[in-house]
């Protein structure tokens, strides 16, 4: 059993690193308790209400939320997720997993040297009841079904004039319903 000075410094171990990389430790020393509280609330998933990203428009890290070969569907629900600043994709990056993202904010991404702010490749994505916000290269299906529903983009900008976009090559289903662009 961890003593109490073990879990400070265990904290203050993680705190200069990149979010992505302080959340397993967040998530394992935040207790069953937490994540009882946000079922019982009605949240959906552990995740609720957070704001993931920087709050300055320096560098931070690779990508903000990767999924990456994810056994079990992922969801994320209530997130912000802004100022993202990847070289290969900024915001979230879904591989060959299925993720569910609800009532989720993408706002000011954008990748370094053009890439997307959004990438799925491969598995299954549905964005419901999102907003995309001022980001650049928006988002970019390589591979799979990506589903769109009461998605509102506004003020995105994209070199290749589309805010979603398959560079073709691989199968690829999208799916828009009742989305505002």
């Amino acid at each position: 059993m961890n003593q109490p000075g073990d879990e400070t410094q265990q904290l203050r171990a993680v705190a200069a690193k990149p979010a992505l990389q302080r959340l397993p430790t967040y998530l394992r020393l935040s207790g069953p308790g937490w994540l009882q509280g946000a079922m019982t609330l009605g949240g959906g998933s552990a995740i609720t209400s957070l704001t993931i990203g920087a709050d300055t428009v320096s560098d931070n890290s690779e990508r903000v939320v990767g999924v990456l070969f994810a056994a079990e569907p992922v969801v994320l629900d209530g997130l912000v997720i802004r100022n993202g600043r990847g070289g290969s994709t900024s915001a979230l990056r879904s591989s060959d997993s299925t993720v569910e993202v609800r009532r989720c904010r993408f706002v000011a991404n954008y990748g370094r040297n053009s890439p997307p702010s959004i990438v799925v490749d491969g598995g299954n994505a549905t964005f419901e009841d999102c907003v995309f916000e001022k980001n650049e290269n928006v988002i970019r299906v390589d591979r799979g079904n990506t589903e769109f529903v009461d998605c509102l983009f506004s003020e995105n900008w994209s070199r290749t004039g589309a805010v979603v976009e398959s560079p073709g090559g691989n199968p690829v289903d999208l799916t828009f319903t009742r989305c505002t662009f």
